[in-house]
């Protein structure tokens, strides 16, 4: 790689991301950007390391002048690593916790209940189920009548609509 990171939003002269260890003499730094784009794509099995390693580049960001991490995770993997450095966990939704996603907290313009239609037809299809348009129609009156009746929670949603493969995908 690059000796220096490519991203044009870094300081200028702002080294790799890391310099990596390599058999022989070859030396392999790590720069995830090409320009400003820093698209990583990371696949393995269960336990061989991918959380470790996205710790591992979460910590080396810290290199960079300004730089903010956030990191939205499973199973409390960034949990150590933010602790060591000082930073702030979250647990969404938790027991114990205020913190949590409102995904239909703005229904008020028709964009906004355009942009919730869109959602909800997403997060059914991203659970196998193909949306007819009679159920996206039945999506868009339940919206519109959470929009009247000034409900704007998920299970306000899941109490309203009538069909039972989206609130089953839901």
């Amino acid at each position: 790689g690059k000796s220096q990171a490519p991203c044009p939003m870094y300081p200028p002269s702002s080294p790799p991301l890391m310099h990596c260890v390599t058999q022989g003499a070859t030396p392999f730094r790590l720069n995830l950007h090409v320009r400003d784009l820093g698209h990583t794509f990371m696949f393995g099995p269960t336990g061989a390391g991918k959380s470790t390693h996205l710790a591992l580049i979460a910590a080396q960001l810290r290199r960079y002048k300004n730089m903010s991490v956030y990191c939205f995770d499973k199973g409390l993997s960034m949990y150590p690593l933010t602790q060591a450095v000082g930073g702030q966990h979250f647990t969404v939704a938790g027991d114990d916790e205020t913190l949590a996603f409102c995904p239909l907290q703005f229904l008020e313009s028709k964009g906004d209940r355009a942009w919730a239609l869109e959602w909800i037809c997403t997060m059914v299809e991203l659970n196998g189920i193909t949306v007819s348009p009679q159920q996206r129609n039945e999506i868009s009156l339940a919206i519109t009548n959470m929009h009247q009746s000034g409900s704007y929670t998920l299970s306000d949603f899941m109490v309203t609509i009538q069909d039972e493969a989206i609130r089953e995908a839901l």
